[in-house]
């Protein structure tokens, strides 16, 4: 594995010491003391490192001036001529001239860079100072930056974290000059220097510092979020002038929707029910926070980073086994959501013998959860890149916009696990498509036979396979039929409290805490590098471990919500705290990842990969996603959970009978759904 990199950074330093330019640098300029310090230190340090892709490129340039390169070989385009005389004054500017705006294009290109071995792979050079850079003679000329890749010919090996890493840099170009020119000239240099190398880049991949103009579905996304603001904006005032809940009337109910007052009082509004089940608030918090760090954590492995190598080691620590298996948390939902929709039928099922729409359920499960996720997906599709600027632009691109114009539908259908999952927008909403369908499916049958009878088979599951078996519904059902199975015992237990003698409860909370300590640390011995596969042990934990998990999670619920919680149901049900940021879950869900996303297009230097600088960033991405999240609550997710109720009347339960099941938090339902 060390042995291809080492080759390629002996290759890189060649290329650097072969430099056709070190002849020119020692001519006198005339310019200020300032720029000649600047200017003299861009060349001294010239002398000392290895811009091995400029040099191959003027090698290039060279080589077809003195017909080592056939002209023929090159890419036939219109501005072919103008690219190579843009690429010759950008030479001489420097060489000769040496021109501020041709030195700062050469200084934002990259070298090879400290800590190449240790996993510092990709180097962005410096794209802000590309970008700004404007020929004074000729304002048509300005700094185009690529992101070359540099292939070797063999992938680089690491253990078991990195089955393949791309080394790649970036170089700053005359803008007038296309990336096929580019990269035929690059190539045409490493062949006169006898190099093993060659070099790809992409039009898409490189930018000048023209941004895009609004589109038609920019437009339509602005006016959309406009037009909810100015809803909110007018109901507020005319909640605050107007309304009283005497004379409301449905047309002032449903303007009423939207107000910022009501809203912020709902979100703020406390359940004290003794009946209810307010740990489902906090224990929906800590766990979209668990989610957003190890979101964090491994988005870091797919940015420039040092140490990158070091993954494989890191993995073997117990103290960080909790990230590396956090994604157990999204069962914790499953459990949560199972629960809640058959508590929820229990409670009301005398009504449903009575009156039943399976219709109108349906529909009240759809407009519950979609305008809120229909409103990420809008912001996907639409004006989420114009959020982003700099080298990273593309891999944003390609996981955040692309998906959504092409494939929205299948996500506002709930469909997305399933169907052209591998292009799926917001990647994150698998879990609604997942929960959706077995909404729907279990649903159905507990309504039509009014009992339940379960038996679940469960797929071999890989790991390793998040299309083929994290996100499909019949993989990960076993968590949500036992939330389920939960929900039917709680009601029952309610009806008829029994008492639970002492040694039941401890025996319960000691098997509830070893099987989460045991699931979080049970991944430990697969990870370490002297592990040696066990078709048995491997086949074992992955059947179990999440059924464990939830079986674990479903005595903590039981506990907390038949008054055997503690210490630890007071701090899940802290009022004033967990029930508000417990609403926000949902949407934290929904737009935490484009947080992340943001973040990571802003990035202009390799990461420190560190546990530090982990744990800090992710704080930050917990605190901006609980603030957008109460942007998107207050303008969408709370008015159409109020039109709902207006128009669907919440399954035909009058005021009363809602405001009852408020108290005992069924309201819980639309947003247990995150991941």
């Amino acid at each position: 594995m060390q042995k291809a990199l080492i080759s390629i950074l002996i290759i890189l330093a060649l290329a650097g010491s072969q430099s056709a330019i070190s002849d020119d640098w020692n001519e006198k300029i005339n310019t200020t003391r300032l720029q000649k310090y600047l200017l003299e230190t861009t060349i001294d340090n010239h002398n000392r490192s290895t811009k091995f892709i400029v040099d191959t490129l003027w090698i290039g340039l060279k080589g077809r001036k003195i017909g080592r390169i056939d002209n023929r070989s090159l890419t036939s385009s219109s501005n072919r001529v103008e690219c190579l005389e843009a690429l010759n004054d950008y030479v001489d500017a420097v060489l000769k001239g040496r021109e501020l705006w041709a030195l700062e294009m050469y200084d934002a290109s990259s070298s090879v860079q400290p800590g190449f071995l240790s996993g510092n792979i990709q180097d962005m050079g410096c794209y802000d100072e590309c970008v700004a850079v404007t020929k004074p003679s000729d304002a048509n000329v300005i700094g185009k930056y690529c992101t070359v890749v540099v292939d070797s010919g063999k992938p680089f090996i690491v253990e078991k974290s990195i089955s393949q890493s791309q080394v790649t840099y970036g170089l700053c170009i005359p803008s007038v000059c296309h990336a096929d020119l580019i990269q035929d000239l690059l190539n045409g240099g490493a062949v006169l220097l006898n190099h093993t190398l060659a070099f790809k880049i992409d039009e898409q991949q490189c930018y000048t510092r023209n941004k895009r103009s609004l589109g038609t579905l920019d437009w339509f996304a602005i006016s959309i979020f406009g037009l909810f603001a100015s809803l909110a904006i007018i109901a507020t005032l005319i909640d605050v002038r107007y309304v009283s809940s005497s004379t409301a009337t449905k047309t002032i109910s449903i303007i009423h929707s939207f107000s910022l007052q009501k809203n912020v009082h709902q979100l703020l509004k406390v359940s004290t029910s003794r009946d209810s089940m307010n740990c489902l608030y906090g224990l929906r918090f800590m766990m979209i926070v668990w989610i957003i760090c190890v979101h964090r954590f491994s988005q870091l492995r797919s940015v420039p980073a040092m140490s990158m190598f070091q993954h494989h080691i890191l993995v073997q620590d117990w103290t960080r086994a909790a990230i590396v298996n956090a994604y157990i948390s999204v069962d914790t939902f499953f459990v949560i959501s199972g629960t809640l929709l058959s508590y929820s039928f229990a409670r009301k099922i005398d009504k449903y013998r009575q009156s039943f729409s399976v219709l109108k359920l349906y529909l009240h499960r759809y407009f519950r959860i979609t305008p809120a996720l229909a409103g990420i997906v809008l912001v996907y599709a639409s004006v989420s890149d114009l959020w982003c600027e700099g080298p990273l632009y593309k891999p944003f691109y390609d996981s955040i916009k692309k998906p959504c114009m092409k494939n929205w539908w299948t996500t506002l259908l709930y469909i997305n696990n399933y169907y052209d999952s591998d292009v799926m927008c917001v990647v994150q909403s698998w879990y609604l498509s997942v929960d959706m369908q077995l909404y729907v499916f279990i649903s159905f049958i507990h309504l039509c036979m009014y009992t339940f009878v379960f038996a679940f088979f469960r797929k071999y599951e890989d790991h390793r396979i998040f299309l083929d078996n994290y996100v499909l519904t019949h993989t990960r059902a076993g968590s949500w039929i036992l939330g389920f199975a939960l929900g039917v015992y709680l009601d029952e237990f309610k009806r008829n409290p029994k008492v639970l003698p002492k040694k039941l409860r401890n025996l319960g909370w000691l098997l509830c805490v070893l099987g989460l300590f045991a699931v979080i640390f049970g991944i430990l011995p697969f990870q370490q590098a002297d592990h040696e596969y066990s078709e048995l042990w491997d086949t074992l934990f992955k059947c179990l471990h999440r059924h464990i998990w939830a079986m674990s999670i479903c005595w903590l619920i039981f506990a907390c919500s038949t008054g055997h919680g503690g210490f630890v149901n007071a701090f899940l049900s802290w009022g004033a705290v967990m029930q508000p940021l417990g609403k926000l879950t949902y949407c934290i869900y929904l737009v935490h990842i484009l947080i992340l996303k943001v973040q990571m297009c802003a990035q202009r230097t390799p990461a420190n990969f560190s546990d530090i600088t982990r744990v800090t960033i992710a704080f930050g991405d917990v605190i901006a996603s609980m603030l957008l999240a109460v942007i998107f609550y207050l303008l969408i997710e709370a008015p159409w959970c109020s039109l709902e109720r207006i128009f669907l009347g919440s399954e035909g339960e009058n005021t009363k009978v809602r405001a009852e099941s408020r108290d005992i938090g069924l309201e819980l339902t639309a947003k247990s759904n995150s991941k």
